[in-house]
Order: C-alpha cells, then sequence, then structure tokens
C-alpha cells in the first residue's frame, strides 16, 4: 500500500503528460500561425512530425530539416517567416552542432510542449526577422 501511495504523484504525471507532444505542438501551429505557413521538422523531430502532420492546419507545409542548408531551402519555399519544430536536443546538439547553433541562432522559441521520454519535449520556434523583412498578415 505503501508503494501505491508514493508511486500515485508519478502515475499521474504519466498519464497527463504524453511522452512525446508531437500532435500539441503542431495543433499549436495550426491555431496560431499562418494558414500558408512553412514548418520545418528540425533533425530527429521529422519523423514523428510527419507522422502527425495532419495536425497541421490545411495549407501549412511541413518540410524535413535535417541539415544546416534546409532551413534555408524552408525560407526560399516561403515569403512568412518559417516555423520550426525540434525534439531531443541533446542529440541535436551533439550530432548536428552547426544545425543546433543555426536554430538557436535564427529562431526564437515560441512554445514548448513537454514529455515524460528523457529530452523529449518538443519545441516550436519561429525565425528572426528583421522588421524590413516582416510580410504583413493576410
Amino acid at each position: 500500500l505503501g508503494a501505491a501511495v508514493v508511486s500515485a504523484p508519478l502515475t499521474a504525471r504519466f498519464v497527463t503528460v504524453p511522452k512525446q507532444d508531437m500532435p500539441g505542438a503542431l495543433g499549436f501551429i495550426a491555431d496560431h500561425e499562418a494558414t500558408d505557413a512553412t514548418v520545418a521538422a528540425i533533425f530527429i523531430a521529422s519523423k514523428p512530425a510527419r507522422y502527425y502532420a495532419d495536425q497541421l492546419a490545411p495549407g501549412q507545409t511541413l518540410v524535413d530539416a535535417r541539415s544546416t542548408d534546409a532551413p534555408d531551402a524552408a525560407r526560399a519555399a516561403s515569403e512568412r517567416p518559417v516555423i520550426a519544430v525540434s525534439t531531443f536536443h541533446r542529440a541535436l546538439a551533439a550530432a548536428e552542432p552547426t544545425l543546433d547553433q543555426a536554430l538557436r541562432r535564427d529562431f526564437e522559441e515560441i512554445a514548448h510542449f513537454p514529455g515524460t521520454v528523457g529530452d523529449g519535449a518538443v519545441t516550436v520556434w519561429r525565425e528572426r526577422v528583421t522588421p524590413s523583412e516582416a510580410v504583413p498578415p493576410r
């Protein structure tokens, strides 16, 4: 009985917080970003983002961004600032440090979705733009 009492708060967390909330992150993008937004799934985030891509709004485009030139390709495909989604940030920093640095330099964090998988939180980023680059809302 004592073990059940001690583990109840932990069990409640695992029941209420998903292992990795990619559907929540993409739903956030669908609700808060332009309907023609380009969404770059960074490195390891590309596979779960593809799986849950139906959570994006119609007209929002998901692109894989597994290398440092991928955000540039995403920028070329859109007049609007690119939205990025990432996860497993330690793995990204270790395997692709240049991509990790570019993400942190060129994007600002706008939402964070915790998960129960170690380092599996999902982060949503918006590309930083200068006022002269800003595109008015449609």
